[in-house]
């Protein structure tokens, strides 16, 4: 009985159509579901030293993690060799990114003034693996042309914000104008691709709108934290959103990476408060 209860769930996989079949290959085994678990890793430990830097730990207590994420990598190297999807692809970039991440911040002294090109490699790194993941689990994934202008005009501008932040510019202007066209433009994107329901197409756009003009506010009053919490905070909290919205099924991965995505976009903005208000 158990073999044949066996032979048809293999059956009813193969019967699915090839898209719907990738859904399940992707998002039902095992790999992914270790992948999904470790961006907690991401979550709770890639923004200790994105809003304070104050406390960056010793080069020892930060091998485990870059071990860790050396091993993912190693393992999205080999899956790729099976499949050539592009949302593994993305996935595969994207956590080679957060490797960047960690192993920039394993040189960042533990007090002191750090080197700006380290510190831009560190926030540039870990803000473009955030659009990566975005990316990978967007309707437009499969779509080549969507998929590349997605992340050329959602990256480019985040990401030089980070850089900006990174050498410490003073000017407000180039702040304020990274926000608006990483915000804006995704935006656009959104209502561009996605018509309906509109209840979902008003809900990402208020929520981009609301977390934007508090970036942009802070940063026309000279204080730029807030919008590295908010395109981080974005950019690790609207995977869990988008792949319940495209790919949702009551799956062990699926809700992993759902309550992992919404730890990464709780941590930031506490992190941020925590930094602002702390004695200085």
């Amino acid at each position: 009985m158990f073999h044949a209860a066996k032979q048809k769930g293999r059956s009813s996989v193969h019967s699915l159509e090839p898209a719907a079949r990738a859904k399940v290959a992707v998002f039902g085994g095992d790999p992914p579901q270790i992948t999904l678990v470790t961006w907690g890793i991401l979550a709770n430990a890639a923004g200790s030293n994105t809003v304070n830097s104050s406390l960056c730990m010793t080069i020892l207590e930060k091998i485990p993690t870059v071990v860790t994420v050396a091993v993912l990598v190693g393992i999205f190297a080999g899956l790729k060799r099976h499949s050539h999807s592009a949302r593994l692809q993305l996935w595969l970039v994207a956590w080679f990114l957060v490797f960047t991440h960690f192993v920039a911040q394993m040189f960042e002294p533990a007090s002191g003034t750090s080197n700006a090109w380290l510190v831009a490699l560190d926030l540039g790194s870990l803000q473009a693996s955030a659009v990566a993941f975005v990316a990978s689990v967007a309707s437009v994934v499969d779509d080549r042309v969507k998929r590349s202008l997605m992340l050329t005009v959602t990256g480019v501008p985040s990401v030089a914000y980070a850089v900006l932040a990174a050498f410490d510019v003073h000017a407000r202007w180039p702040f304020v104008v990274c926000l608006a066209a990483a915000i804006g433009a995704a935006i656009v994107f959104l209502t561009w691709v996605r018509k309906k329901p509109l209840w979902y197409v008003v809900s990402l756009a208020g929520l981009g709108v609301g977390v934007g003009a508090w970036a942009i506010r802070a940063a026309c009053l000279g204080s730029f934290d807030e919008g590295l919490t908010a395109l981080l905070g974005l950019g690790f909290g609207l995977p869990g959103i988008l792949i319940c919205r495209n790919y949702w099924r009551p799956s062990p991965g699926i809700l992993t990476v759902a309550q992992a995505s919404s730890a990464g976009a709780r941590y930031f903005p506490s992190a941020c408060c925590w930094n602002i208000s702390r004695p200085r």
